[in-house]
């Protein structure tokens, strides 16, 4: 090891400099990371950081952090949502203060531990993917929802809505309304393309024939 001295630094600011660098190696700001398990009715999950620590060289998964708010957009009447499943990731965010009080009771709130950028104050925003987790035959335009397999879909574009759920589709745009799909059915009746009409006996009291369906 050099001695600071020799190396033309005044030892101090190097014992200074050690301590600081050793407490920022501490801080928790931000890292990615995924869900561990999810509780549905508080929105909280377990979550697991996912870059490990390097201590004397040698690199340390971190525990799993506990009662982690995960985000959902919204206000306090409305709100999006989807589910949770352990595996999911996103980005983990520490506050800069303890937020035990806040969790409890809202804000403004007097922080009731003078930790700071601790792992006990972290928020979980899902979304943020690796390379393996991003997601296939991602649709650049306009907005909408859908499973990774494409198979259920909501797709909003200018003038235009697509909604898909399975091998059925109905388009909304400036033409009107378009369904495509099996069947189309309206209190278990057959309502589409192929029903028909039941006709009773005729005057004579023969029996007819249903009608054919729609033209």
């Amino acid at each position: 090891m050099i001695d600071p001295r020799e190396a033309g630094q005044n030892p101090l600011s190097h014992m200074l400099g050690e301590a600081f660098n050793g407490l920022l190696r501490q801080l928790m700001v931000g890292m990615p990371g995924r869900v561990v398990a999810f509780d549905p009715e508080l929105q909280r999950a377990q979550v697991q950081c996912g870059i490990r620590r390097v201590v004397e060289g040698q690199p340390v998964t971190l525990p799993v952090i506990s009662n982690v708010p995960v985000q959902f957009a919204g206000n306090d009447q409305w709100y999006a949502w989807h589910e949770i499943t352990p595996g999911t990731e996103g980005y983990i965010h520490f506050s800069q203060r303890a937020v035990d009080t806040w969790l409890s009771q809202g804000g403004p709130a007097t922080p009731a531990d003078f930790r700071m950028f601790a792992a006990e104050d972290a928020f979980f925003a899902p979304g943020y993917r690796s390379n393996p987790g991003s997601i296939p035959g991602f649709v650049n335009e306009g907005c909408g929802l859908s499973d990774y397999g494409g198979t259920t879909r909501i797709h909003l574009t200018a003038g235009a809505i697509v909604i898909k759920a399975g091998g059925s589709t109905i388009t909304v745009d400036g033409s009107g309304v378009a369904i495509n799909g099996e069947s189309l059915t309206h209190n278990g009746t057959n309502v589409g393309d192929t029903h028909s009409h039941p006709q009773g006996d005729d005057s004579a009291g023969d029996s007819q024939q249903d009608t054919g369906g729609p033209k």
